[in-house]
């Protein structure tokens, strides 16, 4: 991680693959948040995170997922937002594959370049997601990796009403750990 301006520039690269397992975090704000050359599950695990601003290159060979969410129970305060970042590369991608029975991945104004393949998200092992509570939504997204011709019948087109949980820091407590700007 290096300095750059006012904020910070994050750089994740290929054999750092994002591991959040942690009860929250937070990447963004004036934060560059670069995970670049990824090839398998980009971010996995059974944290809750909130990305903003953030850019996913994808490099796969074959078919790959950005995201592997481990969420088993409904109960479970985990799950990954995606806020204003872009989808890009040169290899195919699913936005996300389900990691147990209540998976959550959410990307909001998100642009989805043509690597995202058409279904959007994969049940990986879960039979019916429909049924087990899996819960894979987009808001306000574009390009053309967003096109809903194709997606899967089971994620989400979502209202501001139900994407906005996820859209701010509140999503990861924020307020009670994220510290502001140093006073001068």
């Amino acid at each position: 991680m290096s300095g750059r301006g006012e904020g910070r520039r994050w750089h994740f690269g290929f054999l750092e693959t994002r591991l959040p397992f942690t009860i929250a975090a937070f990447m963004g704000s004036k934060t560059l948040c670069t995970i670049t050359k990824g090839s398998v599950d980009f971010i996995f695990g059974y944290g809750r995170s909130l990305y903003e601003n953030c850019y996913l290159n994808s490099v796969a060979k074959k078919v790959a997922a950005l995201t592997a969410q481990k969420r088993n129970m409904a109960s479970m305060e985990s799950g990954f937002s995606f806020v204003r970042s872009t989808i890009t590369g040169s290899g195919l991608v699913y936005l996300g594959r389900a990691w147990g029975d209540h998976s959550r991945v959410v990307f909001s104004y998100t642009f989805m370049d043509k690597v995202v393949i058409p279904q959007g998200w994969n049940s990986w092992r879960i039979h019916r997601p429909e049924a087990s509570g899996v819960y894979y939504g987009e808001f306000q997204c574009g390009g053309p990796g967003a096109n809903w011709t194709g997606r899967v019948h089971w994620a989400r087109l979502l209202t501001h009403e139900e994407a906005q949980p996820f859209l701010g820091t509140y999503y990861v407590h924020g307020d009670s750990w994220l510290l502001g700007p140093p006073s001068t």
